[in-house]
């Protein structure tokens, strides 16, 4: 890895010229991530809460000074970015939802401008549809990571039976959406349950556990930071 790589120049500079050698290393190595920027895309369908994550992921509320607009009726139009409030390295794209008017699916991808972004956070609503898939499948040529968000999850335990018990009715939401994820070509898709409404409940934290386990070392190294950030948000949503 590009980290054990880097470990290993610095202990060959100090056998060979000593101390003094190793801190012009450190210092390029902390200059080189100062540069790097991080771009995550949130993308979907329109309305499933895109611009409600982006918001939670920044601690930020829907009112706060520089949150993204959320409700039905405010739709991006064009893909738009969110700097991260502490950590500048790290910058939240909202994307268009695909399958409006303006965004047709086959379109979707150029005007975009898929590639330019490092990871994607897929968010779906109560299912996962057709051009849910469909962006997974581009991304997953591309050979860049993603994962999917069922959104609205709070929902499902508004509208829960009385006998019913929600541990369970969440595993089933689980089981069908890696079964429909199959089915559809993407085997080994995760999906994690979460809520913009109560980021700190269902599988938010599970999620930044992943994203953390599963990235390469030079943009873990910058995501490091936001997931830190973001569970500490959730810890003070807990406190309250």
């Amino acid at each position: 890895t590009n980290t054990m790589l880097d470990v290993k120049k610095i202990a060959e500079a100090y056998n060979k010229d000593g101390l003094h050698a190793v801190f012009p290393l450190i210092k390029e190595k902390c200059d080189n991530m100062e540069n790097e920027k991080l771009s995550i895309a949130l993308t979907g369908e329109a309305g499933v809460g895109k611009s409600v994550f982006i918001n939670a992921m920044r601690g930020l509320g829907p009112n706060d000074e520089g949150a993204a607009k959320e409700g039905s009726t405010e739709q991006t139009s064009e893909p738009t970015p969110y700097q991260h409030p502490t950590l500048p390295s790290v910058c939240l794209w909202d994307l268009p939802g695909i399958g409006t008017p303006a965004f047709s699916a086959h379109e979707y991808l150029d005007k975009v401008k898929f590639e330019t972004y490092d990871l994607f956070i897929l968010i779906t609503g109560d299912r996962i549809k057709e051009n849910d898939v469909k962006l997974a499948k581009e991304i997953k040529k591309m050979g860049k990571e993603f994962y999917f968000l069922r959104s609205k999850t709070d929902i499902v335990e508004e509208n829960l039976p009385p006998m019913r018990q929600l541990g369970e009715e969440l595993d089933k939401i689980r089981i069908y959406c890696k079964n429909n994820l199959e089915e559809s070509g993407l085997p080994t898709s995760q999906v994690f349950l979460v809520s913009g409404k109560y980021p700190d409940r269902y599988d938010y934290m599970q999620f930044c556990d992943c994203l953390e386990s599963e990235l390469p070392d030079n943009k873990n190294n910058m995501a490091y930071p936001l997931l830190s950030y973001c569970h500490s948000c959730m810890c003070s949503l807990n406190s309250l």
